[in-house]
C-alpha cells in the first residue's frame, strides 16, 4: 500500500474516534455527522500533504509541516462537509434544518462561517490532532526505513 494512504488511513481512523466521540457527548442535534466528516476530512487533507509535501523528500521538516497541517486543515475540511451534507440533505429530503425550520448555511457562508467553528474545533481538540498527525508521519518513517533496510 502506498505511504500516502497509509499516514490518510491513519488521521482517518483518528478522526473516526474523535467525531465519535463528539457526536456522543455533544449536547444538541446533528453532531452524528462528524463521525463521517472528520474521518473524511481528515483522509483528504492528509493524503494530499503527504503528496504535496512528503513524498518527494522524507525529510523531518517535511513530515512535521505535514502533520501541522493534516492536524489543523481537517478541523476547517470537517465543517465545510458537513455543511455540504446538511444542504445535500436539505435539496434532497427537505430535512436538516435548524430548530425553527430554517434551511442550513449555504455554501458560500459555510466558507467563512467553517473558520468560526474550526477555531474553537482547534482549542478543544488541535491539542491532540496537531501532535498526533506529526508522530503518525514520524511512525510511517521509522516503518519505512526498517522495511527499506531488511529488504536491500
Amino acid at each position: 500500500m502506498k505511504t500516502w494512504i497509509k499516514y490518510a488511513l491513519l488521521n482517518a481512523a483518528f478522526g473516526l474516534i474523535i467525531g465519535a466521540y463528539v457526536a456522543v457527548t455533544a449536547i444538541g442535534e446533528g453532531y452524528e455527522a462528524l463521525a463521517v466528516a472528520a474521518p473524511l476530512a481528515a483522509f483528504v487533507i492528509a493524503g494530499l500533504m503527504w503528496s504535496l509535501l512528503v513524498k518527494q523528500s522524507w525529510d523531518s521538516w517535511r513530515i512535521a509541516l505535514a502533520g501541522l497541517f493534516t492536524g489543523s486543515v481537517s478541523h476547517y475540511l470537517t465543517f465545510l462537509f458537513m455543511s455540504l451534507g446538511m444542504n445535500i440533505c436539505y435539496w434532497t429530503t427537505g430535512g436538516c434544518t435548524g430548530s425553527m425550520g430554517e434551511p442550513p448555511a449555504g455554501l458560500a457562508d459555510s466558507l467563512l462561517g467553517a473558520f468560526g467553528f474550526s477555531f474553537f474545533s482547534l482549542l478543544f481538540f488541535g491539542w491532540i490532532t496537531v501532535p498526533y498527525a506529526i508522530v503518525s508521519g514520524f511512525v510511517l518513517k521509522r516503518l519505512g526505513s526498517k522495511h527499506k533496510t531488511a529488504h536491500q
